[in-house]
C-alpha cells in the first residue's frame, strides 16, 4: 500500500507534467477581437448570439443587450461541461474558429471576443451608455480586472486580475458536472480542440471529480 504522502507526491507529479504537456500543445487560432467585416455568414436576423447559459462571458453580453433594449435570435451551443464539444464542431469552427462563445454576428459579420461585443453595441446602437465618459476608464478597469486573462499559473498575474480567481472557484463545479459527461466525448475535443489544454484538464477532472482542487499547484490558485 502506496504511503499517502507519497501518493500525494505522485499526484503533484503528474498533474505539475499535465499541466506542462497542455501549455506545449496550446495553439492560439481565436480570430482578433471586433467585427471581422470580410466575413459573411448566413443568418435570419439582423442580431444574432451564440452563447452558452453556463457562460460568464456569455451572461455579460447578455445583460448589455438587455439594457441596450435590443432584440436578437438566441443560438445555444453547448460547452463540453453542459453536454458534448459544440464549440468544436466542423459547423461552429465556421463561426468561430477559436472554438469560444459567445459570439456576437450583426448582419452576418461576427464580433469576437466579449469585451469587444459589448464595446461594439454600446457604440453602434441606441440605449442607455453601457461605458458613459465620465466612468468610461473606470468601466476597462474593472472589467480587465475581473477577467480571465492570461497565464492562471502565473503568480504575477494572479496577483494583478481578481478574474484569476474564477479557476480555483468553479473548478470543483466543472469537476462534479464532468462526471456525468462519457470519456469518449471529451477525447472527441481532445482531437479537435486547437487550445489542448481545455481537453486535457477535463480529463484530469474526469479522473479526480472534485478532488483535483486538492492538487498543490491548484490550490496555490485558491489561496493568491
Amino acid at each position: 500500500r502506496q504511503h499517502p504522502v507519497a501518493l500525494r507526491s505522485l499526484r503533484s507529479g503528474t498533474f505539475v507534467t499535465c499541466v506542462s504537456l497542455f501549455r506545449f500543445l496550446m495553439t492560439r487560432t481565436a480570430p482578433p477581437g471586433g467585427i471581422n467585416m470580410d466575413i459573411n455568414l448566413p443568418h435570419e436576423c439582423a442580431l444574432e448570439l451564440y452563447h452558452n447559459a453556463l457562460s460568464m462571458c456569455s451572461g455579460q453580453v447578455r445583460t448589455c443587450l438587455a439594457e441596450k433594449n435590443l432584440a436578437f435570435e438566441g443560438k445555444h451551443i453547448h460547452l463540453i461541461e453542459t453536454g458534448w464539444y459544440e464549440t468544436v464542431s466542423p459547423e461552429f469552427k465556421k463561426i468561430n474558429p477559436g472554438c469560444t462563445v459567445p459570439v456576437l454576428v450583426h448582419n452576418g459579420h461576427p464580433v469576437y471576443e466579449s469585451y469587444d461585443q459589448i464595446k461594439y453595441v454600446d457604440a453602434h446602437f441606441h440605449g442607455p451608455s453601457l461605458r458613459p465618459d465620465a466612468v468610461k476608464d473606470q468601466v476597462d478597469f474593472w472589467h480587465d480586472h475581473c477577467s480571465l486573462r492570461g497565464d492562471i499559473f502565473d503568480p504575477e498575474n494572479q496577483r494583478k486580475r481578481m478574474g484569476a480567481c474564477i479557476v480555483g472557484l468553479s473548478l470543483p463545479i466543472f469537476a462534479s458536472m464532468i462526471q456525468d459527461i462519457g470519456i469518449s466525448k471529451i477525447l472527441w475535443g481532445l482531437l479537435r480542440h486547437p487550445n489542448k489544454e481545455r481537453p486535457v484538464l477535463f480529463l484530469l477532472m474526469k479522473a479526480l471529480g472534485a478532488r483535483i482542487w486538492l492538487l498543490p499547484p491548484l490550490r496555490k490558485l485558491m489561496v493568491v
